[in-house]
């Protein structure tokens, strides 16, 4: 998605989740709807150029720099949480 390659990817499951709408989601345990979709990314280069821009955009959401960001957030409040002074019940 990053490199702007439609992807075609599981209706179901976290890669869905993670893909959102710049993907073409099928069922993974239907052999003819995998087929479609291949198909139609072979065959609907307006569907394609769609998937590749919104696949850059959604791959943003993954960067390293955002992980990172996000990571140390996760950091600052766990040992904020850990430093803070405790109450006894």
């Amino acid at each position: 998605m990053a490199l702007g390659t439609p992807v075609l990817t599981s209706s179901a499951g976290a890669l869905a989740e993670i893909a959102g709408d710049a993907a073409l989601l099928v069922d993974p345990l239907d052999g003819a709807a995998i087929a479609r979709g291949i198909r139609r990314l072979a065959s609907d280069d307006t569907l394609v150029g769609n998937l590749a821009a919104r696949g850059r955009i959604r791959a943003e959401h993954f960067s390293l720099p955002r992980f990172c960001a996000q990571l140390t957030t996760v950091y600052d409040d766990a040992l904020a949480a850990y430093s803070a002074p405790q109450r006894v019940k």
